[in-house]
């Protein structure tokens, strides 16, 4: 069975989100990530920096300096495959701070309008798969060297999952037969 990834039924309700280009916000979302996770995961500058993100990773050292005596980075681009209800996610951070374990979604310069989806599905697929994940969250890292992060309530991570779980069945029946987007 082919499994859609948590980006590809996002995406396909919010298809024109990013205003710079699509491929443009990935490249630089791709190596914002790269210089986070070595940060995260090894403490350590092992990236070789581009200047024109040096103000993202400034953000996200602010962000990290903060939580810092309470963090700890758990795994970078984990994948999942929820097999029950049908779709795989690879998310940014899988982190403990404090003696809560969540998973953050980092974004760059800014958020898509389905970030909430985002991050309430790899929280259901992390829980479904790997067990306990008390948190879903996200980090924008901005252009300034400034972020914003929200942890989501109870609330908003249920109507989000709801509005996934919507999405998804909306891509399956616009995809049935389709092999797009998908994983085995």
């Amino acid at each position: 069975m082919i499994l859609p990834s948590v980006t590809i039924v996002c995406s396909s309700v919010h298809p024109m989100w990013c205003s710079e280009g699509i491929e443009a916000a990935m490249q630089r979302g791709t190596e914002v990530h790269e210089a986070c996770h070595e940060r995260a995961v090894y403490d350590a500058d092992l990236w070789t920096p581009i200047a024109a993100h040096d103000k993202y990773i400034e953000a996200f050292q602010e962000w990290k300096s903060i939580y810092r005596p309470v963090f700890t980075a758990e795994l970078c681009e984990a994948r999942f495959k929820d097999e029950a209800i049908g779709y795989h996610g690879q998310p940014d951070l899988i982190a403990t701070i404090g003696k809560q374990t969540g998973v953050i979604d980092i974004k760059s310069g800014s958020a898509p309008p389905y970030t909430d989806l985002q991050c309430a599905a790899y929280r259901r697929g992390l829980v479904a798969t790997w067990g306990k994940i008390d948190f879903a969250a996200w980090l924008i890292l901005l252009p300034s060297g400034r972020f914003k992060y929200h942890v989501m309530s109870a609330i908003e991570e249920a109507t989000a999952a709801a509005d996934f779980y919507a999405a998804l069945r909306i891509y399956r029946r616009v995809n049935k037969g389709k092999l797009n987007g998908g994983t085995k």
